[in-house]
């Protein structure tokens, strides 16, 4: 009986921790996603939390992601291009609803296919979408699954 209540107030104890460690989103600006404030050149930084930079060998292309201001997209991640298109409409309110990401089809090494396949994802089924500063981070499922930067000039 004593390990019952003990294993209770432990799990009692873990949830009142987690639920004090809500991830808070970053401040919103006045209009953090209009398609005119995020048109243009992004680098991918990370994906589902990995840095890119780690996956892409020394000297290799950078992961991008460009958006034109009709809403298409392309991007690179290592071996293919990507494309797709964003509902511009709906950037204003936060809200990140790609059509269908199609891409090429070229094999490359294993981790560039992982890293491609997780960036494909990313695009095609993120939710949400925060532009803070010079940082671009689309959600998933309450989790941040794409951090972009733009490119140092």
């Amino acid at each position: 009986m004593k390990f019952g209540s003990t294993a209770a107030a432990f799990l009692s104890l873990a949830v009142i921790f987690v639920s004090g460690c809500k991830l808070v989103d970053p401040p919103l600006k006045s209009d953090p996603s209009s398609i005119d404030a995020i048109s243009g050149q992004w680098q991918i930084e990370r994906v589902n939390g990995v840095l890119v930079s780690l996956v892409i060998p020394s000297g290799g292309r950078a992961a991008t992601l460009t958006l034109e201001i009709e809403g298409s997209f392309t991007a690179f991640a290592g071996i293919n291009r990507l494309n797709g298109t964003v509902n511009t409409n709906a950037l204003g309110d936060g809200i990140w609803e790609a059509g269908p990401v199609v891409t090429t089809k070229m094999a490359g090494p294993p981790e560039l296919m992982e890293l491609e396949q997780s960036v494909l994802s990313a695009l095609a089924e993120s939710q949400f979408v925060w532009h803070v500063d010079d940082a671009l981070l689309l959600k998933r499922d309450g989790v941040y699954v794409l951090t972009l930067r733009r490119p140092v000039q």
